[in-house]
């Protein structure tokens, strides 16, 4: 499907070029093409529609021009926002926390990842929903119906949303009771590692590499969204049971995060984990930032980290990665790899012995 980008760069929400490109490679991995992108300044974000009727006219224009069907916004839009842009423009419209959400919606596969997409997303249309649609302002029920005298129709979606969001909650909660009674017997006989990283720093890829599998070739953000767990052979006698879970990425929505609480439990419940970093990206510190600041949000900033600098074949030739990340004091060693190449996993398998065996 043909789409395109605006950036609005406002004292609110700060964007960028860079932000920007992330925001396409969200997209990429929405299944959208991408015709053009724009960056707009704007003092203060519009109540109405974001930006102001000047610019917004210019953006119609290009959309008309381009035949674009989709237009992804760089910063969260509120309901009323959304509806007004999609009259203006004749389009669809979604920002960037509705993007995230399809694309967690395309690839869960599993019926405990399913049920957490399933109720982020509820959460995300009740926060949308006091703006969202004309119809909310009609009055709906008569004395005597199920509805009760006078009840908005706003008030009744509300409420069928909110049951909806308690009944997805107690079944997320069912599977985490079983959850962690197999971490519970796992802990008992095999220490745990879990690698955490930002999306695409190639995670799944190194998993892939410890666990003797075939390295999987795709750069697609989000790649893996459930949780996969292996018992894996380090060497002198040691196994440990890896997990690769979900990748962050900046301004995760809150919504993903509460719902996906119960699978980042692989994280916080981890003996070690494997804090993973793409070397060859300039931004891999602002992104080892956001990575450790998700860990602090969901109980895992006691855990002690490996620092591992992956994609390290990307690396200019005679540049070497100096692992100096001051983010974060947990960081017990620090190992240059290529989940690519093979190159440095042996010395990962050794820190690996060496840091469980003495935890």
């Amino acid at each position: 499907m043909k789409a395109a980008l605006l950036g609005v760069n406002s004292r609110a929400q700060r964007c960028g070029w860079d932000d920007l490109a992330e925001l396409a490679s969200l997209a990429a991995a929405a299944g959208l093409d991408i015709s053009w992108a724009m960056l707009l300044r704007q003092e203060r974000l519009q109540p109405a529609t974001m930006i102001g009727k000047g610019k917004l006219a210019r953006v119609g224009n290009l959309v008309r021009e381009a035949q674009v069907r989709t237009l992804v916004t760089s910063c969260p839009a509120s309901g009323g926002q959304l509806r007004r842009l999609r009259a203006a423009l004749k389009i669809d419209i979604i920002d960037r926390t509705g993007l995230i959400l399809n694309i967690f919606a395309q690839r869960a596969t599993s019926a405990q990842g399913k049920l957490q997409v399933e109720l982020a997303r509820s959460e995300y249309e009740y926060a949308q929903l006091v703006s969202g649609w004309q119809h909310l302002e009609r009055q709906r029920g008569k004395t005597g119906t199920v509805g009760g005298p006078g009840e908005k129709q706003l008030e009744i979606d509300r409420r069928l949303l909110m049951d909806r969001i308690r009944r997805l909650r107690e079944r997320i909660g069912k599977h985490h009771q079983r959850a962690m009674r197999t971490v519970q017997r796992r802990r008992r006989s095999i220490a745990t590692v879990a690698l955490v990283g930002y999306t695409n720093a190639g995670k799944s890829s190194l998993f892939a590499r410890l666990a003797g599998q075939s390295v999987p070739a795709s750069e697609r953000m989000f790649e893996t969204l459930d949780t996969t767990t292996r018992r894996v052979y380090l060497g002198e006698g040691s196994y440990a049971a890896i997990s690769d879970t979900v990748g962050f990425v900046r301004d995760l929505p809150h919504t993903l995060v509460d719902a996906f609480r119960a699978t980042l439990r692989e994280a916080v419940d981890a003996d070690l984990l494997l804090l993973v970093v793409d070397t060859s990206d300039p931004h891999c510190w602002e992104k080892a930032r956001v990575v450790e600041d998700t860990l602090e949000e969901i109980g895992a900033g006691q855990v002690p980290r490996l620092l591992v600098g992956n994609k390290s074949d990307l690396l200019p030739e005679g540049r070497q990665w100096s692992g100096r990340f001051s983010g974060c004091d947990k960081i017990i060693a620090r190992v240059s790899v290529s989940a690519a190449t093979g190159r440095g996993v042996p010395e990962l398998r050794r820190q690996l012995c060496s840091q469980i065996g003495s935890s």
